[in-house]
């Protein structure tokens, strides 16, 4: 068998199982004086002398750790695509699947806790009807009934859904019981390992369907921090039920003010959602905490506390620079290079040379064209790189200050045009909330940000010109 990664011995010693990390388990039957010989095996995929489960074979995906019940007809592989496997003996002594528990395996049962709790793991323990798996990111207690059937219990780790590690995690892939089964011995992030006592009960758990989950919450980077407002970003997991979420946020981590008002729906899938709040009427300079709480029917979950700082506000203009008004309408530039030409020309400027740098603000890795009215700077900005993404600003054009920000979908792609009439601001292109890469055109109160309407019929790679 290619890369054989993990071997464990029956306690019976009648038997010998041999793992792959591409996704083979080998059974030997070991005789008396030690000899093996092969019996049979069963694989994830089509391996030549194996069997195949019908269902759920991705369970299998590898078999980097094995551990063995005391009767020797149970057996248990990690870690699979992201899963704990149980194979018994059938009755002519063949590995067969029984069951399994994973995050996202059809075929699975569901395990408890947020997403990764099953993430690779590359350790198990058994002892008794307890089995402890570890993985990249937890350490997982699951049972096993009189069956073999497996159950979840708990998990520990800094992952949303389990109880936190009193270490920095876990992420060495080790654990062992001590003989016996007392204690519990797993290596922990940072150098370090952790030990934890174990109370022992002979009385198997009876098997059980998996409990629901409730979501989780994977934090993402805020978008656009500006003076007065913030835009928060997350990731929610409904975990297959229906379930909502709000953001709390405040000058201190008892918080005290909410958004939405009532909870907003996310769903009932089994992915990663995006969601994302824009948190308003900030004061400048001020360190803010907030953290993103989700619901379902299995309970609620809420991220850990985070903080950000919004923008200072800009100094006051010298006595001798009065702000930028509108003397008419002429003053306005509303489209792409000024008027339906798009030449750049503007009859009857007054401006005379030489001119003076008022302001300037830094806002991304690209910038669209301006469009000015009402005394605001209209401009759409693209970040390139691992905080990919495009955000619509509203800049004072006295200050430069930011009024408001709406954080768009984009990426690497034409960055949208922007127009303004009538105390609306349009935009156009990739990017648009909800487009999924169509073109989209959506509308904006001009004052306050808030979207007014949007439409995404129009075909992949049309409208990149402003309108």
């Amino acid at each position: 068998m290619p890369n054989p990664s993990a071997i464990a011995v029956a306690p019976t010693g009648t038997a010998v199982y041999v793992g792959s990390d591409s996704g083979v388990v080998a059974h030997f039957a070991r005789a008396a004086d030690g000899s093996l010989s092969f019996h049979d095996c069963i694989a994830s995929q089509q391996e030549a002398g194996c069997s195949q489960p019908s269902s759920a074979a991705a369970a299998l995906g590898g078999a980097d750790a094995l551990a063995v019940s005391s009767s020797g007809s149970d057996v248990y592989v990690g870690p699979g695509d992201n899963a704990v496997s149980h194979l018994r003996l059938d009755s002519n002594g063949n590995l067969a699947l029984a069951d399994c528990l994973a995050e996202n395996v059809s075929g699975c049962g569901k395990v408890l806790g947020g997403e990764g709790v099953l993430g690779s793991p590359g350790a198990l323990a058994l002892t008794g009807h307890d089995l402890y798996a570890q993985g990249n990111a937890a350490l997982t207690h699951l049972t096993t009934a009189s069956n073999g059937a497996l159950s979840f219990a708990a998990c520990f780790s800094t992952l949303t859904g389990c109880a936190p590690p009193a270490t920095q995690g876990f992420n060495q892939q080790r654990v062992t019981l001590s003989p016996d089964g007392s204690s519990l011995y797993a290596a922990s992030a940072g150098d370090r390992f952790s030990i934890f006592a174990r109370s022992q009960s002979t009385t198997p758990p009876a098997a059980r369907a998996p409990s629901a989950p409730p979501p989780a919450i994977e934090l993402r980077p805020p978008g656009a921090i500006g003076i007065r407002q913030g835009i928060v970003n997350a990731d929610v997991n409904p975990l297959g039920q229906a379930t909502t979420y709000h953001v709390e946020f405040g000058t201190s981590s008892s918080y005290g003010s909410r958004i939405p008002a009532s909870d907003q729906t996310v769903g009932s899938a089994s992915t990663l959602q995006p969601v994302s709040q824009r948190l308003p009427g900030l004061s400048p300079a001020t360190t803010y905490h907030y953290r993103f709480v989700a619901t379902n029917a299995a309970g609620t979950v809420a991220t850990p506390d985070q903080t950000f700082t919004t923008a200072a506000a800009p100094p006051a203009l010298p006595q001798d620079v009065g702000p930028i008004g509108e003397a008419s309408a002429a003053d306005r530039a509303t489209t792409y290079q000024l008027n339906a030409a798009h030449n750049g020309y503007l009859s009857g400027d007054s401006l005379a040379p030489p001119l003076a740098r008022r302001w300037s603000l830094s806002l991304g890795d690209a910038v669209s064209y301006p469009v000015i009215a009402d005394g605001r700077v209209f401009v759409v900005t693209q970040r390139i790189g691992s905080n990919v993404g495009e955000t619509l600003y509203a800049l004072d054009a006295s200050t430069g200050a930011v009024l408001w920000s709406y954080e768009l979908d984009g990426g690497n792609y034409p960055l949208p045009g922007v127009a303004y009439d009538n105390g609306a601001v349009y935009l156009e292109g990739f990017g648009l909330r909800g487009s999924d890469r169509l073109g989209g055109l959506a509308a904006f109160d001009a004052a306050t940000g808030a979207p007014l309407w949007s439409n995404h019929a129009f075909p992949a790679g049309c409208c990149t010109a402003p309108p």
